[in-house]
């Protein structure tokens, strides 16, 4: 369940009641916004590109897209700092010439936005592939990263794998963007 509030969606979240909050205003009662917290991050849906595609493909699909991803000498998967920005580059860029709909997912640390949270590796951001795979009646995004998990997840399971200390914000942008700027 997706549910907008000052520009973020939280995804994961039960709401046991919604709630009119006034603008401009910092503070609130605890008791006002009654949240069952179920996830590390959020989706900054303000930082989102509305990432648009031609065709999706099934979970298995996106999982052979990983395994070759993951067994491709081009990549050095088990090292933490070794460039996500150019693996995640050349992963869309493959994917452009194959004619697969592709975006990137970025996740950042709360620090990026003044805010509690970490990620792993004390990362302030990471950034992988992602393609869209519909399941059933609904067309989500998996991430193709094996430097963080075993196989493609979707974007919010894999932004709170790499989420050592909650907050951390997601987003999806286009797969041409390579770097965001240095104030976002």
């Amino acid at each position: 369940m997706h549910r907008l509030l000052f520009g973020l969606t939280f995804t994961g979240f039960t709401w046991k009641e919604s709630i009119s909050l006034p603008p401009y205003q910092s503070w609130y009662k605890f008791e006002q916004i009654q949240l069952v917290l179920a996830t590390k991050t959020l989706f900054a849906s303000l930082l989102s590109d509305n990432v648009t595609f031609e065709k999706s493909m099934s979970k298995v699909q996106a999982d052979e897209l990983f395994t070759f991803f993951k067994k491709s000498p081009l990549f050095r998967w088990s090292d933490a700092n070794n460039d996500c920005e150019d693996r995640a580059n050349a992963i869309c860029i493959l994917l452009d010439e194959w004619k697969v709909s592709n975006c990137k997912g970025w996740v950042f640390s709360g620090y990026v936005f003044k805010k509690i949270g970490y990620l792993k590796n004390l990362w302030k951001y990471h950034v992988a592939a992602a393609v869209p795979v519909k399941t059933e009646n609904e067309v989500s995004f998996y991430i193709i990263d094996p430097a963080t998990c075993a196989s493609a997840v979707k974007v919010e399971e894999w932004a709170a794998n790499v989420t050592d200390n909650p907050h951390s914000y997601y987003c999806l942008k286009r797969g041409t963007v390579y770097i965001f700027p240095k104030k976002i």
